[in-house]
């Protein structure tokens, strides 16, 4: 049999594992390289990286260590894969590590109208709300509604937050 020396980035975990666009994140795992450039075995000076969906590229990279990457996530992420690519050699194929889920939390833009009387209808804004109903469910003082339209009857209450 033959033995595979090629050395490869692995992730191991995501903290948090879940955010919105700019959220500082941490990624553990191990042969990311001492720094994020480098000369690979190639002998060519080469710049490491990480991606969000495998196409959008993490710019905003705070620290860099073997063991530890500090991004923020970019703006454009959606839930997806994330990978660290470590060019060590020219094949690309092998500059890739292994696949790690992130989700990305949903948010809103606004709700509309902003204030009425019982019985008004409103509709939420955002994104990231999941594709399958009962995915998430907006919360309006402990009472979930889980209405995949996201527009819901307004009971008495005030306070709108999605969970």
């Amino acid at each position: 049999f033959e033995v595979n020396d090629i050395l490869r980035a692995s992730i191991c975990s995501i903290t948090p594992f879940y955010g919105a666009e700019g959220t500082r994140v941490n990624i553990d795992g191990y042969n990311f390289g001492d720094s994020q450039n480098f000369v690979n075995n190639d002998g060519n000076e080469v710049n490491s990286s990480i991606t969000f969906n495998n196409n959008i590229y993490a710019l905003d990279l705070t620290d860099w260590t073997n063991n530890r990457i500090v991004v923020d996530v970019p703006v454009g992420a959606n839930t997806g894969d994330v990978y660290a690519i470590v060019p060590y050699n020219s094949d690309p194929s092998d500059n890739f590590s292994n696949p790690y889920m992130f989700n990305m939390e949903p948010y809103i833009d606004f709700i509309t109208p902003g204030e009425g009387p019982t019985g008004t209808y409103v509709s939420i804004f955002g994104g990231n709300f999941g594709n399958v109903k009962g995915d998430n469910y907006v919360t309006i003082n402990g009472f979930n509604f889980d209405n995949n339209l996201f527009s819901l009857f307004n009971p008495s209450f005030s306070g709108f937050f999605l969970k």
